[in-house]
């Protein structure tokens, strides 16, 4: 233990299992007093809500000599978003880092078969059980004058089915998590004056939501997250870059994206133009021109090429 996070009052959200439950453990270790929101459905959004998820980690905290409460409302809402930031304020006084991960897996089916309902639900989740917590936690970041906002993605962001592990879409869930960036690099831009820094990560490791996606064979059994334990995809690896842009190291770190997997961190750059054109006359291009110098500047075979994750380092 080395108290890295000493004293420190962090909520993370969807931290009843997998990546959040590594975090919320890993930074109880480091000192930190924790906030465990959990609303204890299933991986897709169903079921009933439990409070048993989160009541656990809060136990496990509590068996290693650390601080924690439990949260167990819907982050999706404005309410649910609001107790997270009011447990913080009420248990320990101050909130001094926001994890926002929790997160549900899309439906494994073609985009066109998406119902209304099962994109809604997703982005809902995704998204706006991003927006809601945040929403409340930047009132009260700004009064203390300091504060981290740490946003969990994807690299479905970035790479819709790079990596996807079976055929099924993945434009929906990339869809949400890509929007997080975006309110991401939002909160990055408006409150760093006030001292609050807003970082994502693109975490690669074996959740219950990679299990959803996983088709029914001996080969893709051995990829399960029971499995994952002390491997490079064990949920653990996330926390070590979380904890460092939670830390008062990473107060000058703000608006980037960080991509993890096992041993394996990378740094992105945000979306920069590549090539400019300028319109020879007045304030734009006539139809003529632009389809003269288009071709000349950018070409006339543009693909898509998806951005590179890091490859895994087996052991």
């Amino acid at each position: 233990m080395t108290n890295r996070l000493e004293g420190k009052s962090i909520a993370i959200t969807g931290a009843g299992r997998g990546i959040g439950r590594s975090l919320a453990l890993k930074f109880a270790e480091e000192g930190a007093r924790i906030v465990v929101s959990d609303y204890g459905r299933d991986g897709e959004g169903g079921g009933s809500p439990s409070q048993a998820p989160a009541d656990e980690v809060v136990a496990e905290i509590r068996e290693i000599g650390g601080e924690a409460v439990a949260v167990y409302d819907d982050v999706a809402t404005i309410q649910g978003g609001g107790r997270v930031v009011q447990a913080a304020m009420d248990s320990f006084g101050c909130l001094e880092g926001l994890v926002c991960n929790a997160a549900i897996m899309a439906p494994a089916k073609p985009l066109w078969e998406l119902s209304e309902d099962e994109w809604d639900t997703v982005v809902r989740v995704n998204l706006r059980g991003q927006f809601c917590p945040v929403r409340a936690a930047i009132p009260v970041m700004r009064l203390q004058g300091t504060g981290r906002l740490v946003y969990l993605s994807s690299s479905a962001a970035i790479a819709a089915d790079h990596g996807a592990i079976t055929d099924a879409d993945t434009s929906l869930y990339g869809a949400s998590k890509a929007g997080v960036l975006g309110l991401m690099w939002g909160t990055a831009t408006q409150f760093l004056q006030y001292g609050i820094t807003s970082n994502a990560i693109m975490p690669g490791a074996a959740t219950r939501l990679i299990d959803i996606r996983l088709p029914d064979t001996e080969q893709a059994s051995a990829l399960h997250s029971s499995k994952a334990l002390g491997t490079w995809r064990d949920p653990k690896h996330i926390a070590p870059i979380v904890a460092y842009l939670l830390s008062d190291a990473g107060a000058s770190v703000n608006g980037q994206i960080f991509g993890v997997m096992g041993g394996r961190l990378a740094h992105y750059r945000p979306v920069e133009p590549d090539n400019v054109i300028n319109a020879e006359e007045g304030v734009g291009f006539s139809m003529d021109e632009l389809f003269r110098r288009f071709p000349a500047k950018f070409g006339v075979d543009l693909d898509y090429k998806p951005a590179a994750f890091p490859p895994p380092v087996s052991n």
